[in-house]
């Protein structure tokens, strides 16, 4: 954890304390709530998603995910496996992305074989954070009332008009509730925070301000204490509009203990076609009976020209999708009521580089095409 912010909460506390009776200011409040969260510099999380049955035939979306991140370096992991239906399946195919940044490499796996059996996977020196945010991850949904935005700057905004209402039983547990404005004055929102409990929130209610209807509310509760005081909660489920069901978000393992490099590193299973933009190369991993690892066989050796061409030409294709389906309006209505998780992210926010070998290939097939089409004019 960072000595200095540890040492920054101590001293807000020495100064304030923690009385149900004093009197707090929101920059208080905050500044306490930032502290606390700053102090978690490594964290790791293996989670749950599900959604509320949606549609006709009341199928659910399921996710379960691994993330880790270590702040002070920028090094981040997420691993997300997802599925549509009425329970999750263990013995359907996973789908989904796994994707982490060390520092100094990007590694990128699609968990979804192709149509030739293969996994995809990159390798490129270039980060981009997006990559790492989802609706899915409770991570983003602790001091956060979404992956975007903070409950601290909701609170410090002067035009969300933050005010203390008083002091709430919420399961009986001591809680100061707090009402602000947000969405340029669209909802009013309600807040409740544990003071015992680094000020996390325990609920949060959103209405529009125009008819008072609800727009979102969440719950957090099982609440688990960490090394140096710092509590998370374990289960936390989000209500959307006049929907009874929630979706819920439920915390499976967590560890806060320092991380290293090397926990940001994974291997890619075997027959998965690897695209390594830092080298330049693109290789099948291939697995052996005398060793459980990885082991990289040359592409070349064990597909025909067809195979490559096709699968290259797939790769760049993917590649170049843009997520479309995602929308970077939302603040509040943070779940797809379509059942469908965002389409596969794009790795890259630059031009796909295409290996040299590749070009040469594509050279050789098109001046080759030219010398057979010349060929058969000059016999005809």
């Amino acid at each position: 954890m960072d000595k200095m912010s540890k040492l920054i909460a101590l001293v807000i506390f020495s100064c304030f304390g923690i009385s149900y009776g004093a009197e707090y200011d929101i920059k208080t409040i905050t500044t306490i709530m930032d502290a606390y969260e700053k102090q978690i510099d490594s964290i790791k999380l293996k989670y749950s998603y599900e959604t509320f049955a949606i549609g006709k035939e009341g199928n659910r979306e399921f996710v379960k995910g691994s993330f880790a991140q270590k702040k002070s370096e920028g090094y981040v992991l997420l691993d997300e496996i997802e599925q549509i239906g009425k329970t999750w399946d263990n013995d359907k195919e996973a789908s989904g992305i796994a994707r982490s940044y060390n520092g100094e490499v990007t590694r990128y796996l699609e968990h979804e074989k192709n149509d030739h059996g293969y996994h995809m996977a990159d390798l490129d020196k270039n980060h981009n954070p997006k990559l790492y945010k989802t609706r899915e991850n409770p991570y983003y949904r602790v001091w956060h009332v979404n992956y975007k935005t903070k409950f601290t700057d909701l609170l410090n905004d002067p035009n969300g008009m933050a005010k203390i209402q008083g002091e709430e039983l919420v399961n009986g547990l001591k809680t100061i509730k707090i009402n602000f404005k947000a969405a340029e004055g669209f909802l009013d929102c309600h807040l409740w925070l544990l003071p015992e409990k680094n000020y996390l929130p325990i609920k949060f209610k959103s209405y529009r301000t125009t008819d008072g209807s609800k727009q979102s509310e969440m719950h957090w509760s099982d609440f688990k204490e960490f090394a140096g005081g710092i509590w998370y909660p374990m289960n936390i489920k989000m209500y959307l509009r006049d929907i009874d069901a929630p979706v819920t978000f439920k915390i499976e393992e967590m560890d806060i203990s320092p991380l290293t490099k090397e926990d940001f590193e994974f291997k890619f299973p075997a027959f998965t076609h690897v695209t390594d933009h830092i080298i330049g190369t693109s290789y099948l991993t291939t697995m052996t009976m005398e060793t459980s690892g990885i082991e990289q066989a040359p592409l070349e050796s064990s597909l025909s020209n067809k195979e490559k061409e096709e699968i290259l030409d797939k790769y760049i294709e993917d590649s170049n999708i843009e997520d479309s389906n995602t929308d970077n309006t939302e603040d509040f209505n943070i779940t797809k009521t379509d059942g469908k998780s965002g389409s596969k992210p794009n790795i890259e926010e630059k031009t796909t580089k295409v290996p040299y070998w590749t070009i040469m290939l594509a050279f050789v097939f098109v001046v080759g095409g030219i010398i057979f089409v010349f060929t058969k004019r000059k016999k005809a």
